[in-house]
Parts: C-alpha cells; sequence; structure tokens
C-alpha cells in the first residue's frame, strides 16, 4: 500500500526580521504520524547515541529516527569514540560524585585550583529558546575539549531530556553561584574580559588566581572578551576549575579557528557543515524533527518596501549562523576578516559580518 505524501511549510522569523522556509515532508494521513509497522531503523543512528536508557522515559531520544527521512550524514568514529570517552568523564565527575564535591568544596572556600581531576563548564540558561539550543550545542562542543558541561536548569528541565546516563547534566539547585548568574556581565570582576583589562593574573605566567572565571560571548561582549578565541587565552582558561558561560550566540565557527582545536575538531567533524546536524541529535531530545537534515531557503527581508532580487536563496550549509564573531588576528594581534582564513568558515547569505561552517564542496 502506498501512503499519501504532502508537503508542509515551517516557516519562523529572527531577531533580525529574516524569516526562514523549511519543507517538511509528511508520509501518510496528515492524522496519523505513526511510522509504518516495517520501519527497522537504526535507533542509535550509527553509534552516535548510547544504548541503556529506559526508553519509556524518553520516547523521542531512540523513536525519533522512525519519523525522519534517514540521514545523509554518518556520525565519524571519532565523534563517537570521543562521546564514549566524555560519558564516562561525566560519570566520574558529575553533580554529587566524589569529584565534584571536592571541587565544589574549593569553590565555597574561595581557593584557586590551577589542576583538578574534573574541569567544569556552567552554561547559564539565557535569551530565547533558539538562541539557548544554539548556545548549549556551542558549549558542549567546548567542553569535550577539556571540561565537563553542567547545564543551569532554568526551563530546561521540561523542554529536553538527559542525554547522559546515570549522572544529571542539570546544575545542582544548591550551586553556591546561582544567584549570582542574573547580574553576571561584562564589568563583572570575575569576567574574563575584565580580568584581561585588569592585568590581575597571579603571574606571569598569565595563570588566573580567582575560583572561577565568568566568560561573556554574549551579543555585545568587548575586544577583551573576544580573546577567548585566541590559543594563549584558552592555554590559560584550561587550567581554571570552573568556568562560567553566558552566551545568545552559536560560536562554534571560531572554535574552528583556534589553532590548538582545529586539528582534534576536524577529526571530529570531517564534514564542517554536521556539527549541529550531529550534536543536536545526541544532546536534545526532541530536536530536529521538522529539518530532517535539509538545507533551508532564507527570504530575505524587504528594504525601503522593495522585494530584494533574487528573493530568497539556499543557504551553503545547514549549519546556523555565527552573529557577532571575533574580527582579530590572535598572532598579529590586529583586525582580520575571518571568513577567509580557511576555506570551512565563510561569511553568511543573510548576514555579511556573520560566519559559518560549510564543506569545500558546498555550492555558494
Amino acid at each position: 500500500m502506498t501512503l499519501p505524501a504532502q508537503i508542509s511549510i515551517s516557516v519562523f522569523s529572527n531577531e533580525f526580521g529574516i524569516i526562514f522556509v523549511f519543507p517538511v515532508l509528511v508520509i501518510g494521513p496528515v492524522d496519523d504520524y505513526a511510522p509504518p509497522i516495517q520501519a527497522r531503523k537504526d535507533k542509535l543512528q550509527g553509534g552516535l547515541l548510547a544504548g541503556g536508557f529506559n526508553e519509556a522515559s524518553c520516547i523521542s531520544r531512540y523513536q525519533s529516527v522512525l519519523y525522519r527521512k534517514e540521514s545523509l550524514h554518518k556520525a565519524s568514529p571519532y565523534l563517537i569514540l570521543r562521546l564514549r570517552s566524555y560519558e564516562a568523564l561525566h560519570k566520574r565527575c558529575g553533580p554529587y560524585t566524589k569529584s565534584y564535591n571536592k571541587t565544589l568544596e574549593k569553590l565555597k572556600t574561595g581557593d584557586h585550583l590551577e589542576s583538578t581531576d574534573c574541569n567544569y563548564l556552567v552554561w547559564i540558561s539565557f535569551s530565547g529558546l533558539g538562541n539557548r539550543i544554539l548556545t548549549l550545542a556551542s558549549a558542549f562542543l567546548y567542553a569535550l575539549m577539556n571540561h565537563v558541561l553542567l547545564v543551569d536548569p532554568g526551563d530546561m528541565v521540561d523542554l529536553f531530556c538527559e542525554p547522559f546516563l546515570e549522572v544529571s547534566w542539570f546544575l545542582p539547585l544548591d550551586f553556591p553561584l546561582t544567584r549570582q548568574f542574573s547580574s553576571l556581565d561584562k564589568k563583572s570582576l570575575h569576567c574574563y574580559g575584565k580580568i584581561l583589562k585588569s592585568n590581575t593574573f597571579a603571574n606571569s605566567n598569565r595563570s588566573i588566581s580567582s575560583s572561577f572565571v565568568y566568560l561573556h560571548l554574549v551579543h555585545d561582549y568587548d575586544d577583551q572578551d573576544k580573546l577567548f578565541f585566541c590559543d594563549q587565552d584558552q592555554t590559560s582558561l584550561q587550567k581554571v576549575s570552573w568556568l562560567i558561560m553566558k552566551s545568545d550566540n552559536y560560536f562554534v565557527p571560531s572554535l574552528f579557528l583556534i589553532p590548538s582545536f582545529e586539528q582534534e575538531l576536524g577529526n571530529l567533524f570531517p564534514r564542517k557543515e554536521t556539527v549541529f546536524h550531529f550534536l543536536g541529535r545526541y544532546l536534545l531530545h526532541p530536536t530536529n524533527e521538522s529539518l530532517g537534515g535539509l538545507k533551508p531557503w532564507i527570504l530575505y527581508k524587504p528594504e525601503n518596501r522593495t522585494v530584494p532580487d533574487p528573493p530568497c536563496c539556499r543557504v551553503m550549509s545547514m549549519e546556523p549562523c555565527f552573529h557577532a564573531p571575533p574580527f582579530y588576528d590572535c598572532k598579529a594581534k590586529r583586525g582580520i576578516d575571518t571568513g577567509a582564513v580557511v576555506p570551512y568558515v565563510r561569511h553568511c547569505e543573510d548576514m555579511s559580518w556573520g560566519l559559518k561552517l560549510v564543506d569545500n564542496e558546498s555550492e555558494l
């Protein structure tokens, strides 16, 4: 029996008035989305997802693949290996573990820890849902380099399932800095940009004496905050036990421009434009329900009541756009066009100063 099919359109507009149009293929009657009985798809998505979860507690984790068109992309063996490695790290270092309690006690007393078994990146729930989804994926990719990601619950507990077995990724409600989250900004004493301006390092090796560092990666961040994307600064930050991050930007493209991260990220994602595709499917359930790995169309915003020519275009990559990237050469210490440094980081179609990841063979 051939099931009827129809094309529906999902439309939304971002804060800049740019309209995105996504085609969605629906197989079967409009009021019946159940997958056909004969569907036998790989619920672990080629090893991207870990087994062992109680399927009934989060149906979308393993069943969403039954509703989607089969992905054209396969996770690299190295990405799968690193995800399993991170899961083991999270189990050892997550909330209320021995390592967590030890590191937390040092934070409470204000002691500086330059080297610990577990270093943490705390993601603050900030901005709208779309930005939270994008920044959470960005934060997790950064955490894969050397940190354990802990998520400020906000309303995220009700939106997404726990992605890791046994140990939660949500920051405990009794975390001592939680009350400070709303007041943290680029003027805060613990802000990394502020530390750079004040030159309050412990020694000439740029060791940070603070018990925690706040990373301000919001759209209004200044030049000092943007030095987060420099190798020398990452050397200092990788030694900090507690990093607290607030962002409303998908900053993944600039992570690929950090020389010490470049090879590792390249091994994780040989196809650069699949970063969010895989991280979204791994971390966020339910998520990516309607995108199906398609490259969306952008319908340009009219200017002066005039329809642009052409009025719309197909994006070069299904990766999101980093709206507020730095334009700085960390070695030469001068401004640079960061969209022309490597072939897989280019400017966005609808925002000339933005950056996004593409594959070399992507159509422009």
